[in-house]
């Protein structure tokens, strides 16, 4: 599945956003502004216990203490249950855990992370990889170099009409450096140019 913002299309799916450099970056600073970066490391990141001693030393911690470092949401999974009842009978062995830990990670996975994938898309977190996704793709047609009377700087005209599109707020900039870079603007305004170039943006 895909979801198309600007002619851009997204993945939907957690694998899609954290295989696309840009989407995972911008994915991990959205999760920490929503404090859930420790859940998205621990779904990733963390591995599961290879001894028993790691097992009591993390799981007696995070799972049969009360899950204080996990989303509550996990509480309600049945997981912290199962785990403290292993607690509980001391139970530390790795080969009881790493069944708790596999379905934790998916659980978080899929009822957490995923769940927040419509939001993070509108979020201020998306707009700088939107940018980049949108620079590399969306070439300045002939027609809007003409009529923007832009010819020598199609690099810098692309970045301008990107700015335009996903408003990151450098437009007036990258417009005042098109003026300054083609002869035939001279004197006109960034605003000039701004209001001109809205007419061609995609939609």
């Amino acid at each position: 599945m895909a979801k198309t913002i600007q002619t851009i299309d997204y993945p939907e799916d957690l694998k899609g956003i954290l295989t696309d450099g840009a989407l995972k970056s911008a994915f991990l600073k959205y999760c920490q502004g929503k404090q859930l970066l420790y859940a998205f490391e621990f779904a990733f990141k963390k591995p599961a216990p290879k001894n028993a001693e790691l097992a009591k030393t993390y799981y007696k911690a995070h799972y049969a203490s009360g899950a204080r470092a996990l989303p509550a949401l996990l509480q309600h999974s049945g997981l912290c249950t199962a785990a403290a009842k292993l607690a509980q009978g001391q139970k530390w062995d790795a080969k009881y855990w790493k069944p708790i830990h596999a379905a934790a990670r998916a659980y978080i996975q899929k009822e957490l992370l995923t769940a927040q994938i419509d939001d993070f898309y509108k979020s201020d977190s998306f707009t700088p990889a939107h940018h980049q996704h949108f620079t590399k793709k969306y070439k300045a047609s002939k027609t809007v170099q003409e009529k923007l009377g832009v010819y020598k700087s199609d690099k810098l005209l692309n970045q301008f009409i990107a700015s335009l599109v996903t408003s990151n707020g450098q437009a007036t900039a990258l417009a005042t450096k098109l003026i300054k870079s083609e002869k035939m603007l001279q004197g006109n305004k960034p605003a000039d140019l701004i209001n001109a170039a809205q007419k061609y943006l995609p939609e």
